[in-house]
Protein backbone atom coordinates (compact mmCIF):
# COMPACT_ATOMS: atom_id res chain seq x y z
CA UNK A 1 0.00 0.00 0.00
CA UNK A 2 1.23 3.74 -0.32
CA UNK A 3 2.84 5.20 2.03
CA UNK A 4 0.82 8.75 3.38
CA UNK A 5 1.94 9.96 6.78
CA UNK A 6 -0.20 11.85 8.97
CA UNK A 7 -1.26 15.12 8.11
CA UNK A 8 -0.90 16.46 11.89
CA UNK A 9 2.67 18.15 11.77
CA UNK A 10 1.70 19.98 8.82
CA UNK A 11 0.09 22.84 10.43
CA UNK A 12 2.97 23.45 12.37
CA UNK A 13 5.69 23.84 9.52
CA UNK A 14 4.57 23.63 6.48
CA UNK A 15 4.24 27.37 6.02
CA UNK A 16 8.66 27.31 5.97
CA UNK A 17 8.50 25.09 3.46
CA UNK A 18 9.98 26.50 0.08
CA UNK A 19 10.47 25.35 -3.54
CA UNK A 20 13.14 27.42 -4.81
CA UNK A 21 13.68 28.56 -8.28
CA UNK A 22 17.77 28.14 -9.34
CA UNK A 23 19.82 29.69 -11.89
CA UNK A 24 18.82 27.86 -14.57
CA UNK A 25 15.08 29.41 -13.92
CA UNK A 26 16.45 32.61 -13.84
CA UNK A 27 18.35 32.18 -16.91
CA UNK A 28 14.96 30.29 -19.15
CA UNK A 29 13.05 33.89 -17.83
CA UNK A 30 15.22 36.14 -19.03
CA UNK A 31 16.27 34.79 -22.45
CA UNK A 32 15.12 36.69 -25.18
CA UNK A 33 13.86 34.97 -28.66
CA UNK A 34 13.70 36.02 -32.14
CA UNK A 35 10.07 36.56 -32.68
CA UNK A 36 7.59 39.32 -34.33
CA UNK A 37 6.38 40.15 -37.92
CA UNK A 38 7.72 37.95 -40.76
CA UNK A 39 9.87 40.97 -42.05
CA UNK A 40 11.20 41.22 -38.49
CA UNK A 41 12.10 37.64 -38.46
CA UNK A 42 13.38 37.40 -42.09
CA UNK A 43 15.78 40.29 -41.68
CA UNK A 44 17.00 38.73 -38.39
CA UNK A 45 15.60 41.36 -35.73
CA UNK A 46 18.42 44.05 -37.29
CA UNK A 47 15.78 46.76 -37.45
CA UNK A 48 16.81 48.58 -34.52
CA UNK A 49 17.86 51.47 -36.49
CA UNK A 50 16.68 51.15 -39.49
CA UNK A 51 12.71 51.06 -38.00
CA UNK A 52 9.34 51.04 -39.55
CA UNK A 53 8.96 47.62 -38.12
CA UNK A 54 5.59 47.15 -35.17
CA UNK A 55 8.38 44.41 -33.46
CA UNK A 56 10.91 47.61 -33.14
CA UNK A 57 8.64 48.49 -30.13
CA UNK A 58 10.69 45.49 -28.18
CA UNK A 59 13.70 45.88 -29.17
CA UNK A 60 14.36 50.04 -30.12
CA UNK A 61 11.21 51.66 -29.59
CA UNK A 62 12.25 54.69 -31.47
CA UNK A 63 12.02 52.49 -34.68
CA UNK A 64 7.76 52.88 -34.55
CA UNK A 65 8.59 56.81 -35.30
CA UNK A 66 9.57 56.12 -38.79
CA UNK A 67 5.95 55.42 -39.52
CA UNK A 68 3.93 57.85 -41.30
CA UNK A 69 0.97 55.73 -42.19
CA UNK A 70 -1.34 53.51 -39.61
CA UNK A 71 -0.21 50.31 -39.93
CA UNK A 72 -2.18 46.90 -38.80
CA UNK A 73 -0.89 43.51 -38.66
CA UNK A 74 -1.21 40.18 -37.49
CA UNK A 75 1.48 37.45 -37.66
CA UNK A 76 0.98 33.70 -37.49
CA UNK A 77 3.12 30.29 -37.92
CA UNK A 78 4.33 27.22 -36.34
CA UNK A 79 7.64 25.94 -34.90
CA UNK A 80 9.01 22.46 -35.08
CA UNK A 81 11.15 21.73 -32.33
CA UNK A 82 14.12 18.74 -32.95
CA UNK A 83 16.30 17.76 -29.80
CA UNK A 84 18.90 14.94 -30.39
CA UNK A 85 19.97 13.30 -26.80
CA UNK A 86 21.86 9.91 -27.09
CA UNK A 87 20.73 8.11 -29.81
CA UNK A 88 16.97 9.25 -29.36
CA UNK A 89 15.64 11.77 -31.54
CA UNK A 90 12.39 14.42 -30.42
CA UNK A 91 10.47 16.29 -32.49
CA UNK A 92 7.34 18.49 -31.35
CA UNK A 93 5.38 20.89 -33.90
CA UNK A 94 3.27 23.88 -32.47
CA UNK A 95 0.95 26.19 -34.46
CA UNK A 96 0.76 29.69 -32.22
CA UNK A 97 -0.47 32.98 -33.02
CA UNK A 98 3.14 34.71 -33.04
CA UNK A 99 2.43 38.83 -33.29
CA UNK A 100 -0.87 41.40 -33.40
CA UNK A 101 -0.10 44.98 -33.80
CA UNK A 102 -1.33 48.27 -34.51
CA UNK A 103 0.91 52.20 -35.32
CA UNK A 104 -0.98 55.05 -35.49
CA UNK A 105 1.07 58.31 -36.41
CA UNK A 106 0.11 61.75 -35.29
CA UNK A 107 1.27 64.56 -37.85
CA UNK A 108 2.22 67.53 -35.90
CA UNK A 109 1.72 70.36 -38.00
CA UNK A 110 2.28 73.49 -35.39
CA UNK A 111 5.97 72.61 -34.97
CA UNK A 112 8.72 72.98 -36.89
CA UNK A 113 10.30 70.76 -35.16
CA UNK A 114 8.21 67.73 -34.20
CA UNK A 115 7.30 66.30 -37.24
CA UNK A 116 5.07 63.36 -35.56
CA UNK A 117 4.01 61.42 -32.12
CA UNK A 118 3.28 57.64 -32.97
CA UNK A 119 1.34 55.35 -31.08
CA UNK A 120 2.18 51.88 -30.94
CA UNK A 121 0.72 48.72 -29.60
CA UNK A 122 1.83 44.73 -30.10
CA UNK A 123 1.23 41.77 -28.63
CA UNK A 124 3.90 38.85 -29.16
CA UNK A 125 5.01 35.68 -28.18
CA UNK A 126 8.22 36.19 -26.21
CA UNK A 127 9.58 32.54 -25.67
CA UNK A 128 8.19 29.54 -26.44
CA UNK A 129 9.29 26.49 -24.29
CA UNK A 130 7.54 23.56 -25.80
CA UNK A 131 9.88 21.22 -26.07
CA UNK A 132 10.48 17.26 -25.23
CA UNK A 133 13.90 15.17 -24.65
CA UNK A 134 14.39 11.25 -23.67
CA UNK A 135 17.39 9.59 -23.06
CA UNK A 136 18.21 5.89 -21.75
CA UNK A 137 21.57 5.43 -20.21
CA UNK A 138 22.43 8.49 -18.88
CA UNK A 139 24.55 7.30 -15.77
CA UNK A 140 28.56 6.43 -15.98
CA UNK A 141 31.34 5.31 -13.64
CA UNK A 142 28.95 4.16 -11.42
CA UNK A 143 27.42 7.24 -9.98
CA UNK A 144 23.97 7.31 -9.08
CA UNK A 145 21.48 10.26 -8.55
CA UNK A 146 21.03 9.02 -4.96
CA UNK A 147 24.77 10.61 -4.22
CA UNK A 148 22.91 13.92 -4.60
CA UNK A 149 20.36 12.93 -2.34
CA UNK A 150 22.53 11.93 -0.03
CA UNK A 151 24.41 15.26 0.01
CA UNK A 152 21.79 17.23 0.48
CA UNK A 153 20.97 14.72 3.61
CA UNK A 154 24.39 15.43 5.09
CA UNK A 155 23.78 15.54 8.97
CA UNK A 156 20.62 14.68 9.23
CA UNK A 157 19.50 11.74 11.80
CA UNK A 158 16.99 9.09 9.53
CA UNK A 159 14.76 10.30 12.05
CA UNK A 160 14.35 13.63 10.44
CA UNK A 161 13.55 12.25 6.96
CA UNK A 162 12.04 8.85 7.91
CA UNK A 163 7.76 9.63 8.67
CA UNK A 164 5.14 7.60 10.35
CA UNK A 165 1.62 8.45 11.72
CA UNK A 166 3.06 10.65 14.31
CA UNK A 167 5.68 12.74 12.47
CA UNK A 168 5.09 13.76 8.50
CA UNK A 169 8.82 15.19 7.17
CA UNK A 170 6.92 16.91 4.90
CA UNK A 171 6.29 19.75 7.34
CA UNK A 172 9.47 19.74 8.28
CA UNK A 173 11.43 23.11 6.48
CA UNK A 174 14.52 21.44 6.97
CA UNK A 175 14.15 18.75 5.15
CA UNK A 176 14.87 18.27 0.86
CA UNK A 177 12.34 16.29 -0.81
CA UNK A 178 14.76 14.52 -3.19
CA UNK A 179 16.61 12.51 0.60
CA UNK A 180 12.62 12.62 1.82
CA UNK A 181 11.32 10.47 -1.66
CA UNK A 182 14.33 8.26 -1.34
CA UNK A 183 14.66 7.34 2.65
CA UNK A 184 10.74 6.97 2.27
CA UNK A 185 10.95 4.43 -0.35
CA UNK A 186 13.35 2.64 0.85
CA UNK A 187 16.02 3.12 -1.82
CA UNK A 188 18.71 4.88 0.88
CA UNK A 189 19.06 4.56 4.35
CA UNK A 190 21.59 5.57 7.51
CA UNK A 191 25.08 3.85 7.45
CA UNK A 192 25.83 2.73 11.21
CA UNK A 193 29.17 2.56 13.09
CA UNK A 194 30.15 -0.26 14.84
CA UNK A 195 28.82 1.36 18.28
CA UNK A 196 25.40 1.75 16.16
CA UNK A 197 25.88 5.58 16.02
CA UNK A 198 24.58 7.17 12.27
CA UNK A 199 27.38 7.96 10.01
CA UNK A 200 25.67 9.19 7.08
CA UNK A 201 23.28 7.93 4.14
CA UNK A 202 23.47 5.53 1.33
CA UNK A 203 21.61 3.68 -1.14
CA UNK A 204 19.86 0.13 -0.25
CA UNK A 205 21.43 -2.36 -2.94
CA UNK A 206 24.10 0.14 -4.32
CA UNK A 207 27.81 -0.02 -3.50
CA UNK A 208 29.86 2.45 -1.40
CA UNK A 209 33.19 3.66 -2.49
CA UNK A 210 36.24 4.07 0.02
CA UNK A 211 34.85 7.59 0.55
CA UNK A 212 31.58 6.61 1.48
CA UNK A 213 30.15 7.61 -1.86
CA UNK A 214 26.73 6.15 -3.21
CA UNK A 215 27.98 3.94 -6.63
CA UNK A 216 25.85 1.73 -9.07
CA UNK A 217 26.76 -1.63 -10.08
CA UNK A 218 28.40 -2.15 -13.55
CA UNK A 219 25.28 -3.25 -14.82
CA UNK A 220 22.83 -0.77 -13.76
CA UNK A 221 20.44 1.12 -15.89
CA UNK A 222 18.82 5.07 -16.45
CA UNK A 223 16.01 7.05 -18.41
CA UNK A 224 15.22 10.59 -18.26
CA UNK A 225 12.22 12.12 -20.17
CA UNK A 226 10.50 15.42 -19.64
CA UNK A 227 7.55 17.33 -21.12
CA UNK A 228 8.12 21.76 -21.25
CA UNK A 229 5.29 23.53 -22.46
CA UNK A 230 4.25 27.49 -21.99
CA UNK A 231 5.76 30.25 -22.74
CA UNK A 232 6.18 33.86 -22.08
CA UNK A 233 3.16 36.48 -23.52
CA UNK A 234 4.62 39.85 -23.72
CA UNK A 235 2.38 43.13 -24.67
CA UNK A 236 4.04 46.12 -25.46
CA UNK A 237 2.72 49.71 -24.72
CA UNK A 238 4.77 52.06 -27.34
CA UNK A 239 4.87 56.43 -27.94
CA UNK A 240 7.39 57.92 -30.04
CA UNK A 241 8.44 61.18 -31.87
CA UNK A 242 9.61 62.40 -34.83
CA UNK A 243 12.01 65.35 -34.85
CA UNK A 244 12.64 66.43 -38.37
CA UNK A 245 13.38 63.35 -39.78
CA UNK A 246 16.57 63.75 -38.28
CA UNK A 247 16.29 62.34 -34.46
CA UNK A 248 13.52 59.68 -33.73
CA UNK A 249 12.86 59.12 -29.66
CA UNK A 250 10.69 56.43 -28.47
CA UNK A 251 9.29 54.15 -25.08
CA UNK A 252 7.93 51.13 -24.10
CA UNK A 253 5.85 49.95 -21.38
CA UNK A 254 6.12 46.04 -21.50
CA UNK A 255 3.90 43.49 -19.85
CA UNK A 256 4.55 39.63 -19.58
CA UNK A 257 3.00 36.90 -18.80
CA UNK A 258 4.90 33.49 -17.90
CA UNK A 259 2.99 30.20 -18.10
CA UNK A 260 5.64 27.06 -17.71
CA UNK A 261 5.18 23.70 -16.47
CA UNK A 262 7.81 21.23 -16.85
CA UNK A 263 7.02 16.86 -16.01
CA UNK A 264 10.03 14.84 -15.70
CA UNK A 265 10.86 11.60 -15.49
CA UNK A 266 13.88 9.84 -14.01
CA UNK A 267 14.53 5.98 -13.19
CA UNK A 268 17.65 4.18 -12.43
CA UNK A 269 17.40 -0.26 -12.13
CA UNK A 270 19.78 -2.83 -12.36
CA UNK A 271 19.12 -6.49 -12.61
CA UNK A 272 19.91 -8.82 -9.37
CA UNK A 273 21.04 -12.31 -10.10
CA UNK A 274 18.84 -13.28 -7.31
CA UNK A 275 16.08 -11.10 -6.85
CA UNK A 276 15.48 -9.57 -9.71
CA UNK A 277 14.51 -5.82 -11.45
CA UNK A 278 15.73 -3.47 -8.29
CA UNK A 279 15.64 -0.06 -8.57
CA UNK A 280 13.51 3.02 -8.01
CA UNK A 281 11.58 5.99 -10.47
CA UNK A 282 10.64 9.70 -9.34
CA UNK A 283 7.78 11.89 -11.14
CA UNK A 284 8.47 15.78 -10.55
CA UNK A 285 5.58 18.62 -11.69
CA UNK A 286 7.00 21.58 -12.21
CA UNK A 287 4.83 25.21 -13.17
CA UNK A 288 5.91 28.60 -12.93
CA UNK A 289 3.03 31.19 -13.55
CA UNK A 290 2.80 35.27 -12.76
CA UNK A 291 3.19 38.42 -14.37
CA UNK A 292 5.83 41.26 -14.87
CA UNK A 293 6.75 44.73 -16.12
CA UNK A 294 9.61 46.81 -17.85
CA UNK A 295 10.51 49.66 -19.47
CA UNK A 296 12.20 50.45 -22.77
CA UNK A 297 14.03 53.86 -23.79
CA UNK A 298 15.81 53.78 -27.46
CA UNK A 299 16.57 56.88 -29.91
CA UNK A 300 17.69 56.88 -33.54
CA UNK A 301 20.24 59.03 -35.24
CA UNK A 302 20.53 60.28 -38.47
CA UNK A 303 23.80 62.32 -38.33
CA UNK A 304 24.36 63.23 -41.87
CA UNK A 305 21.28 65.03 -43.34
CA UNK A 306 22.47 64.01 -46.56
CA UNK A 307 22.60 60.47 -45.70
CA UNK A 308 20.37 57.75 -44.86
CA UNK A 309 22.63 56.61 -42.06
CA UNK A 310 21.09 56.15 -39.00
CA UNK A 311 22.59 55.22 -35.73
CA UNK A 312 20.40 53.51 -33.23
CA UNK A 313 20.54 53.25 -28.91
CA UNK A 314 18.21 51.74 -26.79
CA UNK A 315 18.35 50.31 -23.31
CA UNK A 316 15.90 48.06 -21.50
CA UNK A 317 15.05 47.66 -17.89
CA UNK A 318 15.11 44.36 -16.03
CA UNK A 319 11.37 43.09 -16.27
CA UNK A 320 10.35 42.71 -12.83
CA UNK A 321 8.62 39.60 -12.21
CA UNK A 322 6.08 38.53 -9.39
CA UNK A 323 6.17 34.63 -9.80
CA UNK A 324 4.98 31.31 -8.35
CA UNK A 325 6.43 27.95 -8.48
CA UNK A 326 4.59 25.15 -7.73
CA UNK A 327 6.21 21.59 -7.19
CA UNK A 328 5.24 17.89 -6.65
CA UNK A 329 6.44 14.54 -6.81
CA UNK A 330 5.48 11.04 -7.22
CA UNK A 331 8.40 8.07 -6.10
CA UNK A 332 7.99 4.48 -6.35
CA UNK A 333 10.60 1.90 -5.72
CA UNK A 334 12.02 -1.35 -5.15
CA UNK A 335 14.91 -2.30 -2.90
CA UNK A 336 16.84 -5.45 -1.65
CA UNK A 337 16.83 -6.26 2.51
CA UNK A 338 17.86 -8.37 4.41
CA UNK A 339 16.67 -10.55 7.05
CA UNK A 340 18.84 -10.14 10.14
CA UNK A 341 18.11 -13.62 11.61
CA UNK A 342 18.77 -15.43 8.77
CA UNK A 343 20.69 -13.48 6.37
CA UNK A 344 18.63 -14.27 3.28
CA UNK A 345 18.23 -11.08 1.07
CA UNK A 346 14.62 -10.23 -0.50
CA UNK A 347 12.85 -7.41 -2.13
CA UNK A 348 10.56 -4.89 -0.67
CA UNK A 349 8.26 -2.73 -3.09
CA UNK A 350 6.23 -4.70 -4.76
CA UNK A 351 2.79 -4.36 -5.66
CA UNK A 352 3.29 -0.51 -5.39
CA UNK A 353 3.70 -1.22 -1.68
CA UNK A 354 7.01 1.47 -1.93
CA UNK A 355 5.49 4.51 -3.09
CA UNK A 356 5.35 8.16 -1.74
CA UNK A 357 3.57 11.56 -3.27
CA UNK A 358 3.96 14.78 -2.30
CA UNK A 359 0.50 15.32 -2.99
CA UNK A 360 -0.55 12.44 -0.83
CA UNK A 361 0.96 14.22 1.73
CA UNK A 362 0.13 17.61 1.53
CA UNK A 363 -3.58 17.20 1.69
CA UNK A 364 -3.63 16.69 -2.51
CA UNK A 365 -2.02 19.73 -3.52
CA UNK A 366 1.19 21.08 -4.77
CA UNK A 367 3.41 23.18 -2.95
CA UNK A 368 3.18 27.22 -4.06
CA UNK A 369 6.39 29.33 -3.26
CA UNK A 370 5.86 33.23 -4.23
CA UNK A 371 9.30 35.17 -5.01
CA UNK A 372 10.65 37.58 -7.24
CA UNK A 373 12.80 37.73 -10.30
CA UNK A 374 14.66 40.86 -11.73
CA UNK A 375 16.02 40.08 -15.35
CA UNK A 376 19.17 41.47 -16.30
CA UNK A 377 19.49 45.47 -17.89
CA UNK A 378 19.15 44.83 -21.43
CA UNK A 379 21.64 47.53 -24.08
CA UNK A 380 21.27 47.95 -27.79
CA UNK A 381 23.71 49.96 -30.42
CA UNK A 382 22.45 49.56 -33.81
CA UNK A 383 23.27 50.29 -37.11
CA UNK A 384 21.30 51.06 -40.33
CA UNK A 385 21.99 52.58 -44.14
CA UNK A 386 19.34 52.75 -47.18
CA UNK A 387 20.70 52.50 -50.50
CA UNK A 388 18.07 54.01 -52.65
CA UNK A 389 14.56 52.33 -52.56
CA UNK A 390 15.98 49.02 -53.22
CA UNK A 391 18.43 47.93 -50.17
CA UNK A 392 17.97 48.13 -46.66
CA UNK A 393 21.18 46.86 -44.41
CA UNK A 394 20.85 46.68 -40.41
CA UNK A 395 23.49 45.19 -37.83
CA UNK A 396 22.90 45.57 -33.96
CA UNK A 397 25.16 44.33 -31.07
CA UNK A 398 23.38 43.77 -27.41
CA UNK A 399 24.57 43.22 -23.86
CA UNK A 400 23.57 41.51 -21.16
CA UNK A 401 24.78 40.45 -17.84
CA UNK A 402 22.72 37.21 -16.85
CA UNK A 403 24.97 37.31 -13.93
CA UNK A 404 22.88 39.98 -12.53
CA UNK A 405 19.67 38.40 -12.38
CA UNK A 406 18.45 38.28 -8.69
CA UNK A 407 15.58 36.50 -7.15
CA UNK A 408 13.82 37.56 -3.96
CA UNK A 409 11.13 36.41 -1.58
CA UNK A 410 7.63 37.55 -1.56
CA UNK A 411 8.09 40.11 0.49
CA UNK A 412 11.08 41.52 -1.19
CA UNK A 413 13.81 39.23 1.01
CA UNK A 414 17.09 38.12 -0.47
CA UNK A 415 17.62 34.88 -2.16
CA UNK A 416 21.09 34.22 -0.83
CA UNK A 417 21.21 30.98 -1.83
CA UNK A 418 19.91 31.41 -5.46
CA UNK A 419 21.23 34.92 -6.22
CA UNK A 420 24.97 33.45 -4.71
CA UNK A 421 24.28 30.48 -7.70
CA UNK A 422 23.12 32.61 -10.17
CA UNK A 423 26.00 34.93 -9.36
CA UNK A 424 29.07 31.65 -9.74
CA UNK A 425 27.04 30.21 -13.06
CA UNK A 426 25.94 32.83 -15.26
CA UNK A 427 27.36 35.36 -17.26
CA UNK A 428 27.26 37.98 -19.63
CA UNK A 429 25.55 37.42 -22.89
CA UNK A 430 26.56 38.77 -26.38
CA UNK A 431 23.99 39.05 -29.01
CA UNK A 432 25.01 39.94 -32.98
CA UNK A 433 22.33 40.65 -35.61
CA UNK A 434 22.44 41.60 -39.14
CA UNK A 435 19.64 41.63 -41.85
CA UNK A 436 19.14 42.86 -45.07
CA UNK A 437 16.16 43.63 -47.48
CA UNK A 438 16.46 43.92 -51.23
CA UNK A 439 13.53 44.82 -53.34
CA UNK A 440 13.86 42.95 -56.65
CA UNK A 441 10.90 45.50 -57.63
CA UNK A 442 8.29 47.65 -56.09
CA UNK A 443 6.00 44.57 -55.06
CA UNK A 444 8.31 42.04 -54.08
CA UNK A 445 11.41 42.60 -51.80
CA UNK A 446 13.93 39.48 -50.89
CA UNK A 447 15.37 39.19 -46.95
CA UNK A 448 18.22 37.72 -45.17
CA UNK A 449 18.96 37.44 -41.56
CA UNK A 450 21.48 35.71 -38.82
CA UNK A 451 21.94 35.97 -34.98
CA UNK A 452 24.39 35.06 -32.97
CA UNK A 453 24.26 34.68 -28.87
CA UNK A 454 27.10 33.74 -26.83
CA UNK A 455 26.51 30.95 -24.19
CA UNK A 456 25.19 32.24 -20.65
CA UNK A 457 26.99 29.69 -18.60
CA UNK A 458 30.04 30.09 -17.25
CA UNK A 459 32.51 27.04 -17.41
CA UNK A 460 31.80 23.96 -14.84
CA UNK A 461 28.03 25.16 -14.21
CA UNK A 462 26.04 23.14 -12.45
CA UNK A 463 22.65 22.90 -10.49
CA UNK A 464 22.62 23.64 -6.83
CA UNK A 465 19.90 22.14 -4.90
CA UNK A 466 20.10 23.52 -1.62
CA UNK A 467 19.93 21.04 1.78
CA UNK A 468 16.43 21.69 2.40
CA UNK A 469 14.93 21.81 -1.08
CA UNK A 470 11.94 20.47 -2.01
CA UNK A 471 12.62 20.38 -5.57
CA UNK A 472 13.23 16.81 -7.21
CA UNK A 473 14.35 17.76 -10.92
CA UNK A 474 18.03 17.37 -10.65
CA UNK A 475 18.44 17.57 -14.36
CA UNK A 476 20.02 20.97 -16.10
CA UNK A 477 21.79 21.53 -19.21
CA UNK A 478 24.78 23.84 -20.00
CA UNK A 479 23.61 25.33 -23.58
CA UNK A 480 26.63 26.64 -25.88
CA UNK A 481 26.08 29.33 -28.03
CA UNK A 482 23.21 30.15 -30.53
CA UNK A 483 22.93 30.89 -33.81
CA UNK A 484 19.57 31.51 -35.79
CA UNK A 485 19.55 32.08 -39.98
CA UNK A 486 16.55 33.61 -41.02
CA UNK A 487 15.23 34.44 -44.47
CA UNK A 488 11.75 35.89 -45.74
CA UNK A 489 9.68 37.43 -48.82
CA UNK A 490 7.47 40.66 -48.95
CA UNK A 491 5.32 41.01 -50.80
CA UNK A 492 2.83 44.04 -51.58
CA UNK A 493 -0.88 42.55 -52.76
CA UNK A 494 -2.43 46.25 -52.82
CA UNK A 495 -1.41 49.79 -52.18
CA UNK A 496 -2.77 49.02 -48.45
CA UNK A 497 -2.51 45.12 -48.00
CA UNK A 498 1.33 43.20 -47.62
CA UNK A 499 1.98 40.45 -46.96
CA UNK A 500 5.81 38.84 -45.37
CA UNK A 501 6.43 35.21 -45.13
CA UNK A 502 9.86 34.22 -43.22
CA UNK A 503 11.40 30.93 -42.39
CA UNK A 504 13.78 30.69 -38.91
CA UNK A 505 16.48 28.24 -38.60
CA UNK A 506 17.40 28.11 -34.90
CA UNK A 507 20.66 25.38 -33.33
CA UNK A 508 22.27 25.41 -30.22
CA UNK A 509 24.23 22.58 -28.12
CA UNK A 510 24.63 21.37 -24.74
CA UNK A 511 25.87 19.22 -22.24
CA UNK A 512 23.10 17.47 -20.48
CA UNK A 513 23.45 15.59 -16.83
CA UNK A 514 20.76 14.07 -15.45
CA UNK A 515 21.93 15.11 -11.67
CA UNK A 516 24.40 17.07 -10.18
CA UNK A 517 28.53 14.59 -9.58
CA UNK A 518 31.37 15.50 -10.10
CA UNK A 519 32.19 12.16 -12.21
CA UNK A 520 28.87 12.14 -14.03
CA UNK A 521 30.02 12.53 -17.76
CA UNK A 522 27.69 14.82 -19.86
CA UNK A 523 25.27 14.14 -22.40
CA UNK A 524 25.60 15.75 -26.13
CA UNK A 525 21.82 17.28 -26.47
CA UNK A 526 21.57 18.59 -30.22
CA UNK A 527 18.52 21.46 -30.30
CA UNK A 528 17.11 22.24 -33.46
CA UNK A 529 13.90 24.68 -34.32
CA UNK A 530 12.35 25.26 -37.72
CA UNK A 531 9.40 28.04 -37.15
CA UNK A 532 7.80 29.60 -40.10
CA UNK A 533 5.50 32.90 -39.89
CA UNK A 534 2.68 34.61 -42.17
CA UNK A 535 2.06 38.47 -41.65
CA UNK A 536 -0.82 39.91 -43.33
CA UNK A 537 -1.24 43.81 -42.91
CA UNK A 538 -3.05 46.92 -43.99
CA UNK A 539 -1.65 50.21 -43.63
CA UNK A 540 -3.80 53.39 -44.24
Amino acid sequence: MKKIFSAAALSLCAAGLAAQPTAYDAEKLSNNELNGTARFVGMGGALGALGGDISTISTNPAGTALYRRSDIMITAGFDQHQAKMGGFDESHTQARLNNIGLVVPFPVHSSNILTSVNFGFQYQRRNNFYKNLTLSRVLQNGVSQLGQAAAMAEGMAQEEIWGDENYNPFGNSNVGWLPLAAVNTGVMGEKTDMQGQGTGMYGYGYLLDDKDNVVLPSEAQSAFSSVEEGGIDQTDFSFSFNFSDRFYLGATIGYYHVDYTKNTFYRENYNDPYLGELGYNIYSDNWIHGDGVDFKLGAIVRPIEESSFRIGFAVHTPVFYRLTLTTGFDADAVYEDVDLETGDRFAVGYNGENVVSSYDNMNGYPIDQDFRLRTPWLFNVSLGYTIGTNIALGAEYEYEDYGSCNLKGPDGSNYLFGNSEIDSQLKGVHTLRLGGEYKIMPEVALRLGYNYSSSAYGEGSYKIHASNSINTDTEYTNREALHQLTAGIGVRLTSNVYMDLAYKYLTQKGDFYAFDHVSLDPVSLSEQRHSFLATLGYRF
